[in-house]
């Protein structure tokens, strides 16, 4: 079994969150996971220089109340804590700055961590990757606590606590790997071998707002309400696709994390400890501890908007019938020219060479869907929301 701390919390307050991260470090000694001699690095999602309001980022009260947390235990926040994430265009100080997370780590006394520069890592032997460049400030530190955002995602279905450590990759050296691996199982394989590598000492999901819709970018923020907690990622994820209504047994990402025994997908197996941060001051009430089937019907979020994803038939269909698939079978990404702003970044972000969409004179960028590999990485870093994905009858071109 694996044990899920689930915060209750009704809004973004920083107090309440604090206390409930301290409870769930009392029920499951995560301070048994630190030394105060080690440099830890935290890692929220920094996707992009948007506002928290959007849902896309790690929200900087979330951020900073687990930087209390860990203040607490007895690690010198001014010398040992480092934070950093590397954002798909933007540099990482911009990103900082109006995501609120630089405020937060200032107020706190973090460290930014070297995120723009990074060193090739050779992976042993036997690993299904052999090489990755990851960032300076992952490698010096001694330690990750992973602080990931939920979101819908139009590759692997939803973002969390797996896919988080993706950003570990500078710059856009993450869009060249989606070229690599393009099929969504060979992704999901990266993803393990990467979180292996990393380990990470402890998982923290702010979910309080949740994306919905056309994630991980232009989505619809949601309220949900919590804040989980873990030491295993794939039981993180696993709780909160189950909350928002995901059948993570027909998920190829999940279907890969059970097929490669990375983490606990089976429900059955979860704990949750239930911890409502509105009631800890009342002592009375505020935990509530049992299996995820148990608890999942009073948590559960009705109508949520899951994204629109490629099924594991159509990326066989791909492997099979290539260029055909590509073009007449799986879903596409596609532009809405009245509102597409023309700047260009979805041709940039495009990791192929040749490139599957371009651009001429500042027009709206087309796509050659029979390159295309639906990695989506255009959709994901589109500023305006003006790509979205679509079967190819519901195109418009």
């Amino acid at each position: 079994m694996t044990t899920v701390c689930l915060i209750k919390v009704q809004e973004y307050n920083k107090q309440k969150i604090a206390n409930g991260l301290r409870l769930a470090w009392q029920k499951q000694n995560y301070a048994a996971l630190f030394s105060s001699s080690e440099k830890i690095l935290l890692k929220p999602n920094m996707l992009s220089a948007v506002t928290p309001d959007l849902a896309v980022t790690t929200n900087p009260v979330v951020f900073g109340a687990l930087a209390e947390v860990l203040a607490d235990q007895n690690i010198n926040p001014h010398l040992l804590l480092s934070y950093g994430d590397s954002p798909a265009h933007e540099s990482m100080a911009k990103a900082a700055r109006i995501t609120g997370l630089e405020a937060m780590a200032n107020d706190y006394g973090l460290i930014s961590a070297d995120f723009d520069n990074g060193v090739e890592v050779q992976f042993p032997a036997d690993s299904f990757i052999k090489h990755l460049n990851i960032a300076n400030g992952v490698l010096a530190a001694d330690g990750i606590v992973s602080v990931s955002k939920f979101k819908t995602h139009a590759l692997t279905g939803i973002t969390g606590a797996v896919k988080n450590q993706y950003g570990v990759i500078p710059g856009l050296k993450k869009a060249r790997f989606h070229a690599v691996y393009s099929d969504v199982r060979a992704f999901a394989r990266m993803l393990v071998e990467l979180n292996r590598y990393l380990k990470p000492r402890l998982y923290v999901m702010d979910a309080v707002t949740i994306m919905e819709g056309n994630g991980p970018r232009n989505g619809t923020p949601r309220s949900a309400g919590y804040v989980l907690v873990g030491t295993d990622p794939v039981a993180v994820d696993t709780v909160m696709a189950a909350i928002t209504g995901h059948n993570t047994n027909k998920m190829p990402l999940f279907q890969l994390f059970k097929q490669t025994g990375f983490g606990e997908v089976d429900q059955e197996k979860i704990d949750l400890i239930v911890i409502d941060a509105n009631s800890i001051s009342d002592n009375e009430g505020a935990i509530k501890e049992g299996a995820l089937p148990q608890l999942l019907p009073e948590l559960e979020i009705e109508d949520f908007i899951q994204a629109k994803t490629e099924k594991s038939w159509m990326t066989t269909a791909t492997r099979i019938s290539g260029n055909f698939s590509r073009r007449f079978i799986l879903q596409r990404p596609v532009i809405d020219a009245k509102t597409c702003i023309r700047c260009g970044q979805c041709v940039t972000s495009c990791p192929l060479e040749p490139k599957a969409l371009h651009q001429e004179n500042r027009d709206v960028p087309k796509y050659r869907y029979d390159l295309c590999i639906r990695c989506f990485c255009c959709q994901e870093i589109c500023p305006a929301a003006a790509i979205s994905v679509r079967k190819p009858w519901q195109s418009s071109r």
